[in-house]
């Protein structure tokens, strides 16, 4: 049986989908707060509580699993690596045969995206007690580039310090589709999969695209990382959330964000959508509302 955990998010819900798509509702999920989650019972699937932080919680959520979908988490490094322990050791202690874990693609010992630590810390723990990790490397989320888009819509630009660092953008309905057949499919344990767009691109070509789709001036400013988090601070950015922002533009600056990979069309047989394809009609439709 495969246990997806945290079914409630962005992500999760696109795999709970792709699943039901694939097997109907022979799986179960868990969430932080089922009651957040009525739905997805209303439709007839199972549904636990699982919070992350409460071991007792987490093996009753996981239980007769055979095969668990562990989902990343917020929060500090040392408070992921413990829930995901949490999550590893149940699924131990009742003979789980497979855990895919959804991991990120800029996962290099060098990279400073603030939740590469923890990613790295989890693999290793998972192979410490004798899993053979499926380690899902996903790619950054079109819906976030969607996100930086609408934003650039109502200012007239994109300000990072992400430099000529590009983005290969992946909507998280194929990483959904491939994650389902991953899930599905035997012969994955200890593979590692980059789920990503078909091609990167850099912010300039997204305000350039920005800028051609709508008509509107859209310019991108690459600026000093003090100068960005200055502003951040300047706009009451909670101090988590501006070390996050802060190492992610880091993070495309490096490079790491710019890895293409076609393992989704390979997987599925329908390639991943064009990222920048997807977020030009998207924000289109936010322009014409």
């Amino acid at each position: 049986m495969i246990v997806v955990t945290g079914g409630n998010g962005g992500l999760g819900r696109e795999i709970v989908r792709a699943l039901q798509e694939r097997i109907g509702n022979k799986f179960v999920v868990t969430v932080r707060d089922t009651a957040k989650a009525s739905d997805l019972a209303a439709q007839g699937l199972t549904v636990r509580a699982g919070d992350f932080d409460k071991a007792d919680e987490v093996a009753r959520a996981i239980e007769g699993g055979d095969t668990i979908l562990l989902m990343a988490t917020l929060g500090s490094t040392e408070q992921r690596v413990k829930q995901y322990k949490n999550v590893i050791d149940a699924a131990k202690r009742q003979g789980t045969k497979r855990i895919a874990f959804v991991g990120y693609v800029a996962d290099q010992p060098h990279s400073p995206f603030p939740s590469t630590p923890s990613i790295i810390q989890t693999l290793a723990y998972m192979k410490e007690q004798g899993f053979a990790p499926i380690n899902l490397r996903n790619g950054n989320y079109a819906e976030a580039g969607l996100m930086t888009a609408t934003r650039a819509l109502a200012s007239g630009k994109i300000v990072s310090p992400a430099g000529n660092g590009k983005i290969s953008y992946v909507t998280r309905r194929d990483l959904a589709r491939a994650t389902a057949r991953i899930l599905t499919e035997t012969g994955n344990e200890g593979k590692d999969f980059a789920l990503t767009g078909p091609k990167a691109y850099g912010h300039a070509e997204l305000a350039a695209m920005l800028s051609e789709a709508t008509g509107k001036k859209i310019v991108y400013e690459d600026i000093s990382p003090e100068s960005y988090k200055a502003q951040l601070e300047a706009a009451n950015t909670p101090p988590g959330l501006v070390a996050f922002m802060t190492g992610a533009a880091a993070t495309v600056k490096a490079g790491l964000l710019a890895e293409v990979s076609y393992t989704i069309g390979d997987i599925t047989g329908i390639p991943a959508e064009d990222g920048l394809a997807f977020i030009r009609r998207e924000a289109l439709k936010t322009v014409k509302n």
